[in-house]
């Protein structure tokens, strides 16, 4: 599961301590990696953690990094890989020497599986041995997990099956209904990703939804619907990075806003006055997207006619042109 803190330890532990202190069980070992968590976590996104987890990881076979290790361990290209090699190659820096498949298990037929050892599941084609006939014994776990009473089970389906395969559609769309508001907005988020000709079928199931913290469904339901094409959401989608709304809210906002790479004067003034905010959670997400956006001409102009438009004093006024000098 990658939520941000859990995401950055692993990170952290994996790729900035020794392999001594990496499996060292003292306090000082927690403290540091707690320490170095907090620091990549402040600094990277949710995805670039991600990005560099699975980039600089070791798989074994001396091979660092998932795209070597989808053409070591299957020869193919990580982009390539189906459903159940990349569940094999998520589970495999563990342990890469217990689960190597060329050392401890047999290659009945030459391809580089063990077809005995992983039950079959690195293919997911008919015919292939621990598969059900009709290709859907991969799908089969997943499938029953979507209905198990753990929201925290059913969310690692969404967080592993991004992709939805055409069998697994029915039951996925049920996560759309999901008791949890985050698996809904992951639910909503993938189903649109999966299968665009029916987005619209899933604004309609959640129009009415807003969510917990941040209201977090209804910024993706209005992310998805402008991304598609609803310019008449903008507005209200803007209006949320205001300081009318709390704190999350104002985050979810600006990182849809960053995301469909909208910006105007309304979300520029909202994220600068982030900028001097007291919660350091809205200043550093006003920064980072204030980063983001300044790098492109088209919004640069809008940004330093922003800094000098009467609704900043001086100090903030030198304090912003030195920041973005």
């Amino acid at each position: 599961m990658w939520g941000a803190v859990v995401g950055g330890e692993q990170l952290a532990r994996t790729l900035l301590l020794s392999p001594e202190d990496r499996y060292a069980q003292t306090v000082e070992r927690k403290a540091r990696e707690i320490v170095l968590a907090a620091e990549i976590t402040r600094k990277y996104t949710k995805d670039e953690i991600l990005e560099l987890y699975l980039n600089e990881n070791n798989y074994g076979k001396l091979s660092y990094g998932i795209e070597a290790a989808a053409e070591t361990y299957f020869n193919t290209t990580a982009d390539q890989l189906n459903l159940a090699q990349a569940t094999f190659l998520a589970g495999l820096p563990q342990a890469p020497a217990v689960y190597d498949i060329f050392t401890n298990g047999k290659d009945d037929d030459g391809d580089g599986t063990t077809e005995d050892e992983l039950g079959g599941t690195l293919d997911d084609s008919p015919g292939t041995p621990g598969v059900d006939d009709d290709g859907d014994g991969a799908i089969d776990d997943y499938d029953g997990a979507i209905f198990d009473d753990d929201d925290k089970v059913r969310l690692a389906v969404l967080e592993n099956v991004r992709l939805v395969p055409a069998s697994l559609r029915e039951s996925y769309e049920t996560l759309l209904n999901d008791k949890s508001h985050l698996n809904t907005e992951l639910a909503l988020e993938n189903l649109c990703y999966s299968f665009p000709e029916r987005y619209g079928h899933y604004l309609d199931v959640t129009s009415n939804k807003k969510g917990w913290r941040g209201i977090n469904i209804r910024i993706k339901w209005l992310e998805t619907a402008i991304e598609k094409g609803g310019e008449a959401y903008i507005t209200e989608l803007t209006n949320y990075t205001s300081s009318s709304y709390e704190f999350e809210t104002r985050i979810n906002a600006m990182n849809a806003c960053r995301r469909l790479n909208l910006f105007d004067e309304i979300v520029c003034k909202n994220m600068i006055e982030g900028f001097f905010h007291w919660n350091f959670k809205i200043r550093d997400a006003a920064r980072e997207n204030l980063d983001y956006f300044i790098q492109q001409n088209d919004f640069q102009q809008i940004i330093h006619q922003m800094i000098f438009s009467g609704l900043f004093n001086d100090e903030q006024k030198k304090r912003l042109s030195g920041y973005f000098q």
